[in-house]
């Protein structure tokens, strides 16, 4: 912003300038304490370094809830293709699901049989019979296309530092809009 003022032949203009700032709002100081904690502990930095540590900082936290939604996609991602791998070979499945007397022979027959994991095991076990029909099928083929989408989408955010840097810088936007719409 740029205000000129226009001042009279006689007028001092130092004089003028002290009494603008004096009553009215041209100037105002602001003082503030730039205090961090680094390394755990307290520090005065300056506006630049705290502005770094905070990206350094949302960076950290970002990369951090990449790796856990990709660590839960990836779980989900194998539970999927043990249910469909189950479905493909559905009569067998149930066969040894009803020689084994117990559950825990189930699972374990189910893992030596078919080499399902354990947690892949579990899953078929406690899959309702419903979910055997045609369009569950189509559904857990739909569901593991989103989610083989997704660990491909977290897997390209994480291996590129300037999809990372883009990602933060979109959620410090819509950070910055919520408070404008407050105000």
């Amino acid at each position: 912003m740029r205000v000129v003022v226009y001042l009279k032949r006689d007028a001092q203009p130092k004089a003028v300038l002290n009494k603008l700032y004096k009553y009215t709002e041209m100037q105002k100081v602001f003082n503030a304490n730039m205090i961090a904690l680094v390394d755990q502990e307290p520090k005065t930095l300056p506006i630049k370094r705290i502005l770094e540590l905070f990206i350094s900082f949302r960076l950290t936290v970002t990369i951090r809830r990449f790796e856990f939604e990709l660590a839960a996609a990836r779980y989900r991602g194998h539970i999927l293709e043990g249910l469909l791998k189950a479905i493909d070979l559905l009569d067998e499945v149930i066969s040894t699901i009803r020689n084994s007397k117990t559950q825990d022979t189930a699972k374990t027959n189910l893992m030596d049989k078919f080499g399902f994991t354990e947690v892949q095991a579990q899953a078929i076990l406690d899959m309702q019979l419903r979910r055997l029909a045609a369009l569950e099928r189509e559904k857990l083929e739909e569901e593991w296309k989103i989610v083989k989408e997704l660990i491909d989408y977290l897997n390209s955010i994480l291996g590129d530092p300037i999809k990372m840097l883009a990602v933060i810088k979109s959620e410090i936007e819509k950070i910055r809009e919520q408070v404008q719409n407050i105000e």
